[in-house]
């Protein structure tokens, strides 16, 4: 049987083009069965029916490829481009008032607060170490306990809050935005504020005398006001101090332990007392009253050696010789200086040398013991007394006096050793050389 083909007639629809010609878009001649370009082509034509027919495609071969989903936010953004209408003004109003601002309430409590203040004098070793958090440091004391700090007084976590502020204020760089910088002084003093509300609060309604934790609220509230900043009355902020400290017990009883020798203690009472005795020609000397040459007797026979004996281990050995001999320079220096301006020791040859002598030694001490982080808060004194006897030194000297001092007060968190440097600048620009040239008036250089 011969197959027919035919030309399809006006009835059939001349413009009806087979499946495979419309996907390759061309011009179909709708010759039936099959077209006349798909046999050319050697192509199975699929024909002219209203669904095309599935077709075999060879391994591997692939005729659709889905397009990747765009990112949300960026389908989103392009969706409402889409819907958003070119010459409509009023979808932006619209859109105004339907959306509504959800303010980001950050929920915080006064004890969340003062834990992160915890946390972060925790996770700072400077801080950690003034708390008393390493077994290493020569004034050790007992941890801070920090897991107890929501039951403190209310005053007493403000005023945390107060101190790790302040310390955080103090190690900002320099070059820091004058604005980042006033709005942490005034967030600052916002919190010495309620502290002090607090602390009102707390006296208001304390009942049958003050208590240990009330006077150490109130020990740390002066405390923070004494380190904060360099204010004029500071022997009433003193005086308060030492009248709470005798409530407790007195510092026997506070602070069983201390790096400081005898030496220091006993030897810079006595220079001050022959000091006051020196200035008021009524004063007499007790009949067991040291000269001034008998001090530095005393001075240069203190053995550094046989003082940390029962108190250094063999890792501390170090740092406790470097502190010992570090305060018997600086107070022999102490006596020779603050005594000779007022005449009460000679200035004899002898004299000069052991001046120069421990100046070197000083100097030299602490440039190695300023190295141990741990040490630096024991050396504020030594390092003053060094600076006073910088008018003398090098520039380097003074220089290197001067760094150390703004160290301190970053590492401590406290403005009272820029107090010591702004002093000493100004007395070795000053041309003079005396010791009460240099400290003119009581000052505080620790709190």
């Amino acid at each position: 049987m011969e197959l027919q083909v035919s030309t399809p007639g006006p009835q059939a629809g001349q413009n009806q083009h087979c499946w495979e010609c419309r996907r390759r878009q061309l011009v179909c001649d709708s010759t039936r069965p099959v077209c006349k370009k798909c046999r050319l082509s050697r192509i199975v034509c699929p024909g002219y029916d209203d669904k095309q027919h599935l077709r075999w495609l060879a391994p591997g071969k692939v005729t659709f490829r889905p397009r990747k989903s765009k990112p949300a936010a960026k389908r989103k953004a392009t969706g409402d481009a889409e819907k958003r209408p070119d010459d409509d003004d009023s979808y932006g109003r619209l859109d105004e008032n339907r959306v509504r601002v959800i303010t980001n309430f950050e929920m915080r409590t006064e004890t969340c607060t003062a834990v992160k203040a915890a946390h972060y004098c925790k996770s700072n070793p400077i801080v950690n170490l003034e708390l008393g958090g390493t077994s290493r440091a020569p004034n050790k004391r007992e941890p801070f306990p920090l897991a107890l700090i929501h039951s403190f007084p209310t005053s007493v976590r403000h005023g945390f809050v107060s101190i790790a502020m302040t310390h955080r204020l103090y190690q900002l760089p320099e070059g820091t935005p004058r604005d980042f910088l006033l709005e942490a002084q005034s967030r600052n003093y916002q919190y010495r504020g309620m502290a002090l509300r607090a602390l009102n609060e707390e006296i208001s309604s304390e009942e049958g005398g003050a208590s240990h934790g009330l006077i150490s609220s109130i020990i740390t509230i002066l405390s923070i006001d004494l380190s904060l900043s360099t204010i004029a009355g500071w022997r009433h902020h003193y005086n308060a101090i030492g009248a709470m400290v005798k409530l407790l017990g007195g510092l026997k009883t506070m602070y069983r332990t201390n790096p400081n020798t005898r030496l220091t203690f006993v030897t810079i009472i006595v220079i001050n007392e022959l000091r006051r005795q020196a200035a008021n020609l009524a004063a007499k000397a007790g009949p067991s009253q040291p000269t001034a040459s008998d001090l530095l007797e005393r001075i240069h026979d203190f053995s550094p050696g046989d003082w940390i004996k029962g108190k250094a281990t063999a890792t501390s050995k170090r740092e406790w010789l470097l502190i010992g001999s570090a305060y018997q320079s600086a107070v022999a220096l102490y006596c020779i200086m603050s005594l000779q301006g007022l005449s009460v020791l000679p200035s004899a040859l002898y004299i000069t040398a052991m001046d120069a002598a421990h100046y070197e030694r000083l100097m030299q001490l602490l440039k190695e013991a300023l190295e141990f982080p741990h040490l630096r808060h024991c050396l504020m004194w030594p390092l003053i007394v060094s600076g006073a006897r910088a008018v003398y030194g090098s520039a380097d000297d003074r220089k290197f006096v001067d760094e150390q001092l703004k160290e301190l007060s970053r590492a401590g968190g406290t403005a009272l050793p820029l107090t010591a440097k702004a002093a000493l600048n100004r007395f070795w620009a000053s041309g003079k050389t005396g010791w009460d040239d240099c400290f003119d008036k009581p000052y505080i250089f620790a709190a």
